[in-house]
């Protein structure tokens, strides 16, 4: 666990409001969908490789393992979202900065932590949480794929009732004013609109890139 979350104290757990069933039961079909995919997948993978030459077969079990990889990092994401017991802005700031160390740190970019500290105690609803994951997730994905950077600037924080967060690069940037949806921002921006959410980018060909969005954390959160 990163330094900068230890002094963060998990507080007792805050009940949620029952129309939030609706939301957990989405997610639910959600991990049964994308399993039952991954797991065809797999199957398929596998057949296809039984008959392989050894270099075939191999290959084929690099891909299996990247496909159960990623079905086990879908279904813990799923799980967390679903669990009451992490239905708090802390909780979300704890699994956010895990998956950013986890996955920079496996694709050997230097990752640098900027995380805020006393934490509203307010517990936060299944579907911002999801959202604002996938959200990070495809913020940071984009960056390995497409900045070329050697670092990668994560920084997490609040104003108020609002979620900030800061996704930086020292890539090689692009011209976002002639590219406004370029490297998948405009899904980006969808994804946080759903959750009232908004976006900006600030890049430039050879100077880097740098993704900021917030979004209320809470019901009534303001814009």
């Amino acid at each position: 666990m990163s330094t900068a979350l230890e002094s963060l104290r998990e507080p007792s757990h805050f009940p949620l409001e029952q129309s939030n069933e609706g939301e957990r039961l989405r997610i639910a079909r959600d991990l049964h969908d994308y399993l039952g995919a991954s797991l065809t997948e797999i199957g398929m993978l596998a057949d296809r490789g039984a008959g392989d030459s050894e270099a075939g077969a191999a290959k084929q079990c690099r891909k299996i393992r990247e496909q159960v990889n990623a079905a086990l990092s879908e279904l813990d994401a799923l799980v967390w979202a679903v669990d009451p017991q992490q239905d708090t802005a802390i909780s979300l700031v704890r699994y956010l900065v895990s998956f950013v160390e986890e996955f920079l740190g496996a694709s050997g970019l230097e990752c640098r932590l900027e995380v805020g500290r006393e934490w509203p105690k307010k517990a936060v609803e299944p579907n911002v949480r999801r959202n604002i994951y996938l959200a990070v997730r495809e913020a940071i994905h984009n960056a390995v794929r497409h900045a070329n950077a050697t670092r990668i600037i994560f920084g997490i924080d609040h104003a108020g009732p609002r979620l900030c967060i800061k996704v930086e690069d020292n890539g090689h940037g692009f011209d976002a004013r002639a590219r406004p949806g370029g490297h998948g921002l405009a899904n980006l921006r969808a994804r946080l609109s759903l959750i009232g959410g908004r976006c900006q980018v600030t890049s430039t060909p050879g100077r880097g890139t740098a993704l900021f969005f917030s979004t209320p954390l809470f019901r009534g959160g303001g814009s």
